[in-house]
């Protein structure tokens, strides 16, 4: 069996997703980042399929591409993972725009996951518009930190946001010339 992964777009992606960083520079708050108690920490990056094209660590996406969450992980047990994504709502309730709350989807349902490097979450998902209007997300995988066995509280994680114990995130920058 011979697999052949072809990566790239044809673009820049370095030059693309920095343009998209500096138009919401909110997601330089998410990066690959973890802390899960007593397990040290997981990696999360994105592959993108755009148009048959794959692309591994992709940044940004377009409401046509399909993505998957690969992680890092040391965690010698299995663990349950819940792929989240977190979009802006633009508001903050103020009406000022100011102080955006995070509006959680959760594109399927919790997953058991044996960790190693470069573990592909089952599931494909699609950004699509957030309230803002814009595809920008931080995509997390999520493991309880205390119980990696069981999966994570969705509404307490809706709650709190991107960050905090338990969570491996990256920020994905809206991609307006994607097909």
């Amino acid at each position: 069996m011979l697999l052949v992964i072809v990566l790239g777009d044809g673009r820049r992606d370095d030059e693309r997703d920095e343009r998209a960083r500096a138009a919401a520079p909110w997601l330089a708050l998410a990066g690959p980042w973890l802390h899960v108690k007593g397990a040290g920490e997981i990696v999360v990056s994105l592959v993108r399929d755009r148009a048959g094209v794959a692309t591994v660590d992709a940044a940004g996406a377009g409401p046509r591409d399909r993505l998957a969450a690969i992680v890092t992980c040391a965690e010698p047990a299995p663990v349950t993972a819940d792929l989240v994504v977190f979009q802006r709502d633009g508001d903050g309730g103020d009406g000022d725009g100011g102080d955006d709350r995070w509006v959680a989807a959760f594109p399927g349902p919790p997953q058991p996951l044996r960790c190693g490097n470069r573990v592909v979450v089952p599931g494909a998902f699609r950004l699509t518009p957030g309230p803002t209007g814009r595809l920008d997300a931080i995509v997390c995988v999520a493991i309880d930190p205390d119980r990696p066995e069981r999966a994570v509280d969705r509404a307490a994680l809706a709650r709190r946001g991107p960050h905090g114990p338990g969570l491996g995130c990256v920020a994905v920058a809206g991609d307006d010339a994607a097909p």
